[in-house]
């Protein structure tokens, strides 16, 4: 019986991997919803296997992921992708490499977005309160403005009937 492992073997895996990879990448880019994810995967799983967790080659997938990740809104899961693709990087191929650079550059854009969303979520939060905060003061002016020309109108003798504690005065 052959060991699974073979130089053989392992160079089919990592051909398989990069097969997947490619795949993945070109139905992100004709964006596609679906696909996508399960082949990134499938290659960050044969890359682990072949090259180990912390080769370039599972940082580039890692990295396109996130990317695909970001782009349907799946912020949160896209940002430990890229923290951990550039710390790979950073140790493989050092602070000042274009992929190092790229995917720093990727990371600050997800930020960035991540900070949009936060701030719209923040003023939508404002909105509502004030809308709350404002309900509730026009209630009690409402309340305050009858009661004053409740007042008003008993003071000046304009009025006799009054229907309901808020309701019009009429005239006599």
């Amino acid at each position: 019986m052959k060991p699974p492992h073979t130089s053989r073997n392992l160079e089919k895996l990592r051909d398989a991997a990069v097969r997947f990879h490619n795949r993945a990448t070109k139905y992100h880019a004709q964006g596609e919803a679906i696909r996508p994810e399960r082949l990134y995967l499938r290659a960050l799983q044969l890359q682990q296997l072949v090259c180990g967790p912390e080769h370039p080659e599972v940082a580039h997938t890692l990295n396109n992921l996130a990317l695909y990740y970001k782009a349907l809104g799946r912020l949160a899961e896209a940002r430990p992708l890229y923290e951990r693709a550039l710390a790979i990087f950073r140790t493989t191929q050092g602070a000042s490499h274009d992929n190092t650079a790229a995917t720093l550059f990727n990371l600050a854009e997800l930020m960035k977005a991540q900070a949009k969303e936060m701030e719209q979520h923040a003023h939508q939060t404002e909105r509502d309160a004030r809308e709350m905060a404002g309900a509730r003061h026009a209630a009690e002016a409402a309340h305050r403005d009858d009661d004053l020309f409740l007042l008003v109108v008993k003071r000046r003798g304009i009025g006799e009937r009054v229907y309901a504690s808020t309701g019009p005065v009429v005239p006599t």
